[in-house]
């Protein structure tokens, strides 16, 4: 009676290990499933060729599966919503960038620290001076693989040569091609351009807009200070 019981309690516990192989197999071919999460921030800088958009996503997939997500190419549409307005830029992508920043060193201003107070007030301005934040080229675009233990974050600069910086609201989608199959992943955003924003921009190199400025119920990309 006990070598029965023993026997049962062996069966039942390879059949639940038995189960769970069998789950674990049927998940690790699901697909791969990717997803995009937009960044709450993005920069646009103008130039004599026209205006770039610089955006980084975050794309990842949902679960852990044996295969991995190819993302084929990744494209901006973006569209004034005042349609009697035929602001109308068309994007491309140009290339992925690194942003950076650099420090103005500071050796040679703080060499005359504590030889007069005028030095040890340049020194200490020189410390505190902020970065200057600048992007760099990192890669042509190029597809990229993504998986759950790898998410991909590039930090993409998208060109027009069409687009006026007319002041509105603007309503833009980020597209997502992917490999594994013909339905893209799609993420709506939209943002708005102040009066003096296209001059600031023109001058002053670029500009971050974001979507979490305080006081914003929209979540549109707003120009940041």
């Amino acid at each position: 009676m006990l070598h029965a019981g023993h026997t049962w309690v062996a069966t039942i516990a390879a059949l639940g290990a038995l189960g769970l192989s069998v789950y674990n197999f049927l998940e690790a071919q699901k697909d791969p499933t990717a997803d995009v999460i937009l960044p709450h921030s993005l920069k646009m800088d103008a130039d004599p060729e026209g205006v770039s958009l610089f955006l980084q996503p975050t794309v990842f997939t949902r679960f852990g599966t044996e295969d991995t997500e190819l993302a084929k190419d990744v494209q901006l549409r973006l569209r004034r919503r005042d349609p009697a307005v035929g602001d109308r830029p068309d994007f491309f992508w140009k290339r992925t960038v690194k942003w950076t920043a650099r420090y103005e060193p500071t050796d040679a201003v703080c060499a005359k620290a504590g030889t007069s107070p005028e030095a040890d007030a340049a020194c200490e301005k020189a410390r505190n001076a902020p970065p200057d934040v600048w992007w760099e080229f990192e890669s042509d675009p190029a597809p990229f693989i993504v998986a759950q233990s790898a998410p991909q974050k590039p930090s993409i600069e998208f060109k027009t040569h069409n687009w006026k910086l007319t002041p509105g609201r603007y309503e833009g989608t980020l597209t997502l091609l992917r490999a594994s199959t013909r339905s893209p992943v799609k993420k709506a955003f939209c943002l708005v351009l102040g009066a003096n924003d296209a001059e600031q921009i023109k001058q002053e190199g670029w500009d971050e807009f974001r979507n979490d400025v305080p006081g914003s119920e929209d979540r549109c990309y707003r120009w940041y200070e």
